[in-house]
């Protein structure tokens, strides 16, 4: 098999070439690159290309490299950031994905050639719900961020229905792992390693689930080797607080370095989702479990973030 994966210097698509690349023929990796992209992963078998996926020439990769898959990791996702540019996230989350859309469009036609899509969305889609949903609901984004992902689905759904596109979407919690800059793992705990106090919007009663990102990794690879299509639920049912999750940060970062964090609450945000729940049933029911591990790996995850700070801090 060969794969295009877009942000391929974001956190997804990082851990994806470090953890499943080996077992693809070839990897086009495509990211435009950022101050907050990760270091590129060089492997015998992945190709780096340099370029903003608004502009490349897609249909251009995707016949010089002979690829038959696409793993579509990029995309804004912080949600502060989307109510600041709401444009911008329409212009990387919606209309990036139309480009994608439309050149495995014309790829069947003009060169006979069926590409199959694995899209990254997000349970946010769905807004807030205390019990589980399941992939057939209709979807309530709240903020520009989620309504950006619901967008990019409809387009998605309009080209399934339209040209017959193979496309599997996926809806995961929100993500754990290494390689993750600017969310709320490493931004806490760089705070704390600055001195400064974390901040929490509103009251912090907030609750996430949170599933590993090498779990879906592994999740990604196995329908990419599957001849599924749909949509389909990944995560977790571990929930958790923002205030516990700060509090799980700082008495890691006191572990580690001696440092006695504090918390202070902040404006909330213009509407912030009391929590999401998922139904996972159909995952399971194809032969896909999940490994709940976050909380097990959790302290690993934030020595990774004291240890990226202190070599950064070595370079300035």
């Amino acid at each position: 098999m060969k794969l295009l994966l877009t942000g391929a210097r974001g956190h997804l698509g990082t851990n994806f070439v470090n953890l499943c690349a080996s077992s693809f023929e070839l990897v086009v990796c495509v990211d435009k690159g950022s101050s907050q992209s990760n270091d590129k992963i060089i492997l015998p078998n992945v190709v780096w290309v340099d370029a903003d996926l608004l502009s490349v020439d897609i249909i251009g990769l995707l016949r010089d490299y002979h690829v038959d898959h696409i793993v579509h990791t990029s995309a804004d996702t912080h949600v502060d950031k989307s109510y600041l540019s709401p444009i911008e996230f329409i212009d990387n989350n919606v209309k990036v994905t139309v480009l994608l859309l439309e050149a495995m469009h014309r790829m069947r036609d003009a060169h006979g050639i069926d590409i199959r899509m694995i899209h990254m969305s997000t349970d946010e889609v769905y807004g807030p719900s205390d019990t589980p949903l399941t992939e057939n609901v209709d979807l309530h984004p709240t903020n520009p961020y989620s309504a950006s992902k619901a967008s990019a689905e409809m387009m998605i759904r309009a080209y399934i229905s339209s040209y017959a596109l193979s496309v599997v979407i996926l809806r995961p919690n929100n993500m754990a792992g290494m390689w993750q800059p600017e969310k709320v793992i490493q931004t806490f705990t760089y705070r704390l390693l600055d001195g400064l106090k974390i901040q929490i919007h509103g009251t912090g009663q907030q609750v996430r689930d949170y599933i590993s990102t090498d779990e879906l990794c592994s999740v990604i690879c196995s329908l990419i080797h599957s001849n599924h299509t749909g949509v389909f639920n990944i995560g977790c049912h571990n929930g958790i607080s923002v205030n516990e999750l700060a509090s799980k940060i700082i008495h890691r970062v006191h572990q580690r370095c001696g440092i006695l964090g504090l918390v202070e609450h902040v404006a909330d945000r213009p509407y912030n989702d009391s929590r999401y729940c998922i139904d996972t049933t159909r995952l399971t029911s194809v032969g896909i479990s999940i490994n709940d591990v976050v909380w097990n790996r959790f302290d690993d995850i934030v020595d990774h973030y004291i240890d990226k700070w202190m070599s950064e801090r070595l370079l300035v």
